[in-house]
């Protein structure tokens, strides 16, 4: 899919916006990632925790197995559930968020691969919110 902006409002403190790079998901679980993921910036610092955040929020709400990484420089290939994978940056730090089936050994479909995640060559720092 094309890139898409998603401007998002803001609510007590300014958001970043949205930038969708690649997504098999619905647009409603687009913008609950997008609001899920802002939150947690809003929150935590330190991508790994950011990470955690967005992923047990997903296996809360949707169920589970969702694996999301977080950061400004990675590569990725990964196999996921049809419908449940989006990648996108909120500022200059890039989200993936994808779903797979709890028992991937021998697991039934439909499952998609997912084209690589690429994060820009020279990517600007994040700079974390104050609070």
């Amino acid at each position: 899919m094309g890139e898409q902006t998603s401007p998002t409002p803001a609510a007590g403190r300014d958001k970043l916006e949205a930038q969708i790079k690649a997504a098999d998901m619905t647009e409603d679980m687009q913008q609950e990632a997008i609001d899920v993921a802002q939150e947690a910036m809003s929150k935590f610092t330190i991508e790994k925790d950011i990470a955690q955040h967005i992923k047990r929020t997903f296996d809360e709400r949707k169920g589970p197995t969702w694996h999301c990484i977080v950061g400004r420089n990675f590569g990725s290939f990964v196999t996921h559930e049809t419908k449940h994978f989006i990648y996108f940056y909120l500022g200059h730090c890039a989200i993936l968020l994808f779903k797979t089936h709890r028992d991937v050994p021998g697991a039934q479909g439909p499952f998609e691969e997912s084209p690589p995640a690429r994060g820009d060559p020279s990517p600007p720092q994040w700079t974390p919110p104050s609070g």
